[in-house]
């Protein structure tokens, strides 16, 4: 193993920083904003080299609508159900709906390219989702949670981390940046943002150890075992294997650290707890990436070509 290969994997940045967290904490008073701004940074790095034309929106049309399916249906009832034994307490609550209402992850588009799913369908897919969370995201809070967050300062989020991370890729394209950088530097924002998310409430996770470790299970639930659930139901009703890749993922995964940084942006308050279902959701679908690119070719291995021979 290189030390190339080892920079370009993220699972020890994940690990250096849930143990940084832990152990050393991150306590300052703008951790919000030092988030946010690594967000930002990983999201534009992520988004870098994306392209579709125009016609592809007609060509995928169907499979776009399932990507809406799988985002905003799937997985936020499936958020909302594995979250809803912490209803007692009001603000894991507020965070779990405030999880459950965030649209899917852009890398999502990664996993397509671990897993060799259907590189236009996930960019496009992606695109649609991100567009209708515009709308969706701050009603769907009004719904749910009430006065507890200002619709209109969510709406004002959503479009900060959607349209300054499309705008960032214009002067990025002229950088021509090759892949392995790119990746280099999403994981290192990862670091930060599991450093920063969950290192900012290292006191309470020290205070509440039963409360921490009931929101891990949770979501190891609702991502590792739902999520294998909904891959193998997938396999079984014959959805095709490029398509389910892109489908499975938004079903789990998702955009946890813009809701982490809207928690604590916006209810850091009043309820410090509430960014913590985010936070830990983030490092368990992080850890959960690296683990199903391996797990994948076991649970639906790819069809090989079959060989045909002529006659002589």
């Amino acid at each position: 193993m290189t030390v190339l290969s080892v920079a370009c994997d993220s699972r020890p940045y994940v690990f250096l920083g849930l143990i940084a967290a832990i152990f050393i904490g991150y306590e300052v008073p703008y951790a919000s904003t030092t988030l946010i701004i690594a967000l930002i940074i990983q999201m534009t790095l992520s988004l870098d080299g994306m392209s579709f034309k125009g016609s592809d929106f007609k060509e995928y049309k169907n499979e776009m609508i399932w990507c809406l399916v799988a985002s905003f249906i799937v997985n936020m009832g499936i958020t909302l159900a594995t979250g809803y034994f912490f209803k007692d307490d009001l603000g894991l609550w507020y965070g779990w709906v405030m999880l459950a209402i965030a649209p899917c992850a852009i890398s999502t588009v990664t996993a397509a390219i671990y897993m060799n799913g259907d590189m236009k369908m996930s960019v496009l897919g992606l695109v649609m989702v991100y567009i209708v969370s515009i709308a969706l995201t701050p009603i769907l809070s009004h719904i749910m949670i009430g006065d507890a967050v200002n619709p209109l300062e969510i709406l004002k989020y959503i479009l900060l981390f959607i349209i300054v991370p499309f705008a960032l890729t214009i002067p990025l394209r002229r950088l021509h940046l090759k892949r392995t950088p790119k990746v280099i530097g999403i994981n290192a924002m990862m670091f930060c943002m599991v450093f920063m998310g969950l290192g900012s409430r290292h006191d309470y996770l020290w205070e509440h150890v039963d409360s921490s470790l009931f929101l891990v299970i949770a979501c190891i639930v609702r991502i590792c075992i739902i999520g294998t659930l909904l891959i193998v139901i997938m396999r079984k009703v014959k959805v095709k294997r490029e398509n389910a890749v892109i489908y499975s993922t938004m079903m789990y995964w998702k955009n946890s650290s813009m809701m982490a940084s809207m928690c604590m942006a916006l209810l850091g308050a009043t309820y410090p707890e509430a960014s913590l279902p985010c936070v830990i959701s983030l490092v368990v679908e992080a850890a959960w990436f690296s683990i199903l690119t391996k797990l994948m070719s076991k649970i639906w291995p790819e069809e090989k070509p079959v060989a045909t021979s002529t006659a002589s």
